[in-house]
């Protein structure tokens, strides 16, 4: 689930343009045909092999949305189908939403008009759907959330107030300066670092890589402590 126009798994690796400097056009006529430039072939050769795998086995369904009502609406439909799946359903919550929003009801029909002075803008709290979310939608489920801070001596006292208060399973929390490089994982038992190594970035690669590893298993180790 993304929202539109928001980076998205495999195309992520390049933007538009990228991607038609990649392309060569061949006998531009009723017969064109379009190839990949012999120097792009190694570059989206893995990405689209990766991409079709995941497509052919049925891994990877793309949701957009657009208001935050969409993305409201469409997290709590997602909740209904995984609800069934018990512990075996995870909820990766790595959308960054916004503290404040102007409910649609408030928002102007028309075009304002400068004519009439500067607009007065009432900004209202975004509604916190993580409580429900784990104590009721699914409450069996491991769900994890991000927190994004800029101060290094709040981001674990962070992750851990919202594990109290929301009750889920663990926090991914990051810097906005060094959110590339490295990660805290924090859970309610413990909190450690995942970062990648000179040599990891040297040969490209992403924190995702390590983020993904350690939540999966952090989820098979949360199944694992269930009794059958």
């Amino acid at each position: 689930m993304h929202r539109t126009k928001s980076l998205e798994p495999f195309t992520r690796q390049f933007n538009s343009q990228k991607f038609m400097d990649m392309l060569e056009l061949n006998d531009r006529g009723p017969n064109t045909t379009i190839t990949v430039k012999p120097d792009s072939v190694d570059v989206l050769g893995p990405i689209l092999a990766n991409y079709k795998t995941a497509q052919e086995a049925g891994k990877i369904l793309y949701i957009t949305f657009t208001t935050i009502a969409d993305y409201f609406w469409l997290l709590r439909a997602a909740c209904e189908c995984l609800g069934p799946l018990g512990q075996k359903a995870l909820l990766y919550l790595a959308a960054a939403v916004s503290d404040f929003y102007i409910p649609s009801s408030e928002l102007p029909t028309h075009k304002i008009q400068s004519s009439i002075g500067a607009p007065t803008i009432s900004l209202q709290l975004v509604p916190k759907l993580l409580a429900p979310l784990v104590s009721v939608w699914v409450p069996q489920a491991f769900v994890v959330s991000f927190k994004l801070e800029t101060d290094e001596n709040l981001l674990i006292a962070k992750a851990r107030d919202a594990l109290n208060k929301y009750k889920h399973k663990l926090v991914i929390g990051n810097l906005l300066q060094t959110r590339r490089q490295k990660v805290v994982f924090v859970t309610p038992e413990s909190s450690y670092e995942v970062s990648l190594s000179r040599e990891q970035m040297i040969n490209g690669i992403e924190i995702e890589d390590l983020i993904v590893c350690n939540v999966v298993l952090n989820h098979s180790n949360f199944i694992a402590s269930f009794k059958y």
